[in-house]
């Protein structure tokens, strides 16, 4: 993975233990979130990643948990090379308001492999069935 800071005050994602999955990513910015409602963070970094691989951004859990706060679907894979903007979901009543290098959320890199995918007409039963969610008790 190569990265590149756009910006001086950009700040290089890190693991805070050996055994993390995700690296934190810093706002370039500070700014408020307004309750339920979502903001653009800047992080001033552009990646550039290998084909097998695709990098997944999530919310801090500690985050999610004091503050209401979510990261929506944000993806970097290959060839995707401009800035990554986290969008961000504050489902709290209350404004959220963050500094200038603030951890915001984190990425996870994930092996993948193109995959045939196959039209067919039928799909071998299973013990689940067609019954869905719950269907194996809770």
């Amino acid at each position: 993975i190569k990265l590149r800071k756009l910006h001086e005050k950009a700040k290089v994602p890190l693991r805070q233990t050996d055994g993390a999955a995700g690296y934190d990513l810093y706002s370039l910015e500070g700014g408020i979130i307004g309750p339920n409602q979502v903001q653009k963070i800047r992080t001033g970094l552009s990646f550039d990643i290998s084909e097998d691989l695709v990098g997944v951004v999530f919310g801090r859990s500690g985050l999610g948990l004091k503050f209401g706060l979510t990261a929506l679907d944000t993806r970097v894979y290959s060839g995707c090379k401009e800035e990554l903007i986290i969008n961000i979901l504050n489902t709290s009543d209350k404004p959220f308001e963050f500094t200038e290098g603030y951890r915001i959320a984190q990425i996870v890199f994930i092996q993948t492999s193109p995959v045939p995918i196959e039209l067919v007409d039928t799909m071998d039963s299973t013990i689940r069935g067609e019954s869905g969610f719950g269907s194996t008790g809770v």
